[in-house]
């Protein structure tokens, strides 16, 4: 079974363990497939 759906979600980061820490569901995204979906790189923190 492979991902259908795409939804934003904001997160505090993620883990050493690859896991979303605090995550929030923000809602689900019309405008993107979920073939084309990567995970973010990191951003430096400010």
């Amino acid at each position: 079974m492979h991902p259908s759906l795409v939804v934003e979600v904001k997160l505090a980061e993620w883990t050493s363990k690859g896991e979303l820490r605090q995550p929030v569901y923000l809602g689900l995204r019309s405008d993107k497939l979920a073939k084309d979906v990567v995970r973010e790189k990191k951003w430096p923190r400010k």
